[in-house]
């Protein structure tokens, strides 16, 4: 644009009643909103900012832990290959194995607690540890023959445990994750707590694994 051009903002003064839905109507109408600036008192945003504030503030009586429950119902996320090459469900339980992976598991955190079982993840940027124990459902399910039997027992899980942790993880197979997503997002909703559902093309056992950092987001995410 060179120094001969501008730019006019023309405001429309139309009944509003006399609605137009061509092109040049639906312009006029996006110019009409800044024709007045709204007070700030008046925005809903502030008031919505001072709130998210106040929960940012620390205390000293301020939760240092979050505990998650996790429900392993099945898929490639927690297998590992057999003799044969083929992934096949752990020879052992998924919380032994996880254990045993630092990213997963901070050995070396005193973990002061009534639950059997409870993995810590590593110390985060924010100092918040999240203990979290894992429940493994048996037998595990194959996702492509999942149904509602299974999506009502998976909301169950929650039901049972809502008041012991702060969130959930569900682990599962990705054929059908998308839907048990969706029907938990029905079964579950106006939740106070969130449920995360997550999977993976690969075994968290596996150097390349992306199940590995799917796992990490979904913990860290109850944060």
């Amino acid at each position: 644009m060179d120094g001969s051009e501008h730019c006019e903002l023309r405001v429309s003064t139309e009944n509003p009643e006399e609605k137009d839905f061509s092109s040049n109507s639906l312009q006029n109408g996006f110019w009409r909103s800044f024709e007045r600036q709204p007070d700030p008192e008046e925005l809903p945003i502030k008031q919505y900012s001072d709130r998210k504030a106040s929960l940012s503030l620390s205390s000293p009586e301020e939760r240092l832990e979050s505990k998650v429950l996790v429900v392993y119902t099945g898929g490639t996320i927690g297998m590992e290959y057999n003799e044969q090459g083929v992934l096949a469900p752990s020879r052992k339980p998924l919380n032994d194995k996880i254990r045993e992976n630092p990213l997963l598991h901070d050995k070396h955190y005193d973990v002061k607690t009534e639950e059997d079982d409870i993995l810590v993840l590593p110390r985060v940027k924010d100092k918040k540890r999240v203990l979290y124990k894992v429940v493994e459902y048996t037998p595990l399910l194959d996702s492509s023959n999942m149904c509602q039997a299974d999506w009502v027992k998976m909301s169950n899980h929650v039901k049972e445990y809502y008041e012991k942790f702060d969130g959930f993880v569900i682990l599962h197979g990705t054929d059908t994750l998308s839907y048990t997503a969706s029907a938990l997002s029905f079964m579950l909703e106006n939740l106070g707590k969130p449920v995360v559902v997550t999977g993976s093309q690969i075994s968290i056992f596996q150097i390349t694994s992306d199940g590995v950092y799917n796992f990490l987001g979904a913990l860290i995410f109850q944060k």
